[in-house]
């Protein structure tokens, strides 16, 4: 483990109250696996996605009042499909209705990202693009990115809520787009923490 991991499971452990032994981190390369290991000492089994499909209802509702939308959007749409621009205001709008901060979805693919695309691909990194992030993603990137206002660190009851703070806490840490954090992420390969 290189300094940046330790560091990280060291943030990690202190925001739930936990210790993991060195034998048990040596095996978490996944934020799928640090999740598994956390539910584990808190001993949560609850796999429920209350936070996400409250946190969903509310981006809806917001996208209606805004006007953006009175279709029913489903988990799987893309948000372009919704929201009018990647302009600021627009964002700052769906901020003040939603009381949420709301992480900068990337640029689309243009000549000024090009570069850092490239970089991106020699580090394995997918180009992540507006076009391609679902309302799935965008709500859990929100969650991560406002994990200390709607969780409550001493009442965590499911996995999704320590999904959803690990993946805020290793965006804070090392400093990674939310829009790239899933469970299936390698800390390594992935995201780029040694």
């Amino acid at each position: 483990m290189g300094l940046d991991s330790i560091e990280l499971l060291m943030e990690i452990e202190n925001y739930f109250g936990i210790s993991i032994p060195d034998a048990e981190a040596e095996k978490i390369y996944t934020v799928q696996l640090m999740v598994d290991s956390v539910a584990s000492h808190l001993h949560i089994k609850d796999d429920s996605l209350e936070l996400r499909d409250r946190v969903f209802q509310q981006v809806v509702q917001s996208f209606q009042a805004l006007g953006w939308t009175r279709e029913v959007i489903q988990l799987s749409d893309l948000v372009s499909a919704y929201v009018p621009s990647n302009e600021k205001r627009v964002w700052g709008d769906l901020e003040n209705s939603l009381h949420l901060l709301i992480p900068e979805i990337p640029p689309t693919n243009n000549g000024n990202t090009r570069i850092i695309d490239k970089v991106k691909k020699l580090v394995n990194l997918p180009p992540a693009e507006k076009d391609d992030i679902t309302m799935s993603r965008f709500v859990d990137a929100i969650c991560a990115n406002n994990y200390d206002f709607l969780i409550d660190k001493k009442n965590i009851k499911t996995t999704y809520e320590i999904y959803t703070a690990v993946s805020g806490i290793t965006v804070e840490k090392i400093g990674v787009d939310y829009y790239e954090m899933a469970p299936g992420k390698s800390f390594g390969s992935d995201l780029g923490i040694d």
